[in-house]
């Protein structure tokens, strides 16, 4: 995968250019975002044994979300203020 379609560069393009240039989010709107993608890519570290600027596009593939991010966001809204660790 080259530079420009790595994954962190995609994600910052997301909040720089989308978010904030395209969009006018609020800063309610990206803080928002912004601290669900921190719990994506905690996560991904952890089940991937990943750095976050190492993931890429094919980590995040359909077999990752259907089997642990979805399911892990599940239990933690179902038990809201607790610590999952998948």
């Amino acid at each position: 995968m080259n530079d420009a379609t790595s994954f962190p560069v995609l994600l910052e393009s997301f909040f720089t250019k989308r978010l904030i240039a395209q969009r006018r989010a609020s800063p309610h709107t990206i803080a928002s975002y912004r601290d669900t993608f921190r719990l994506l890519l905690k996560f991904a570290e952890k089940r991937l044994a990943k750095v976050p600027s190492g993931l890429t596009m094919e980590d995040l593939n359909a077999p990752f979300w259907e089997r642990s991010w979805i399911t892990w966001r599940a239990l933690a809204q179902t038990a809201p203020g607790a610590v999952i660790y998948a």
